[in-house]
C-alpha cells in the first residue's frame, strides 16, 4: 500500500521543538545558523562549507521543496518551540522499494548539547514509520563523528555495526557507524 503523501502532515511537534516544512522564508535563518556552524558541521555535512552564502540557503530550500513535491525526500526546520528559534534541520532521504529510509539531523552549534539532536531524530523516526509507512529508518554515520554517534544512541536507535567505506566526504570514502530503528521500537506509542 502505499502512503498517501499529498496529505502529509507539514509540521510535528515534540515536548520543545516544532519540525516544519522548509518555506522561502527560512533562508535567512538557514544561512545564519549554518555560517555559525561551519567548523563542526562542514567535516561531515559537505554542503555547510566555508564559503556558504544566502544564495545556497536559497537553492537548499528550493531543492527541499523539490523533493517534497517528487515524494522522494522530506525535510524539515527545526525551532524552539517557545521562541520560534531556529536551530537546524533534518530530514529523511532515499527512500527505496523497501521502504527503508535515510535519517539525517543538524543543530546549530550554539545549541548543541541539550537534546534537541535526539528529540528531533525521535520525533522524525516516528513520522516516517507512521506517515510515510517506513519499515526501517536508517542513520549513518562517520565512525569519525563522535558527537553523532551520542546521539543516535540516545535516541534508542539500535547499533548495528561499521559499514566499510560508506561515505564519500571531501574525496575520501570513510567507514560509517550504521543505526537503525524499525516499527517495533515505537511500540510504546
Amino acid at each position: 500500500m502505499t502512503p498517501p503523501f499529498d496529505s502529509l502532515p507539514q509540521r510535528i511537534t515534540t515536548a520543545r521543538l516544532t519540525l516544519e516544512r522548509f518555506e522561502r522564508s527560512d533562508a535567512l535563518d538557514l544561512f545564519d545558523a549554518a555560517s555559525t556552524s561551519i567548523d563542526a558541521m562542514y567535516p561531515f555535512l559537505p554542503w555547510c562549507h566555508p564559503q556558504y552564502s544566502l544564495e545556497d540557503a536559497h537553492e537548499a530550500i528550493q531543492t527541499a521543496q523539490s523533493n517534497w513535491a517528487l515524494e522522494d525526500a522530506w525535510a524539515f526546520a527545526v525551532r524552539i518551540k517557545t521562541t520560534g528559534e531556529f536551530i537546524g534541520g533534518c530530514g529523511l532521504s532515499r527512500v527505496d522499494e523497501h521502504r527503508n529510509a535515510n535519517l539525517g539531523y543538524w543543530i546549530k552549534s550554539t545549541q548543541v548539547g541539550q537534546g534537541y539532536a535526539s528529540e528531533t531524530t525521535r520525533a522524525l523516526v516516528a513520522y516516517g514509520l507512521h506517515h510515510l509507512q517506513l519499515v526501517r529508518v536508517e542513520i549513518m554515520i562517520s565512525t569519525l563523528n563522535s558527537a553523532s554517534v551520542k546521539v543516535a544512541e540516545k535516541s534508542g536507535a539500535t547499533y548495528e555495526g561499521i559499514a566499510r567505506n560508506r561515505l564519500f566526504l571531501h574525496d575520501m570514502a570513510l567507514d560509517a557507524h550504521l543505526f537503525s530503528f524499525i516499527p517495533a521500537d515505537f511500540t510504546d506509542g
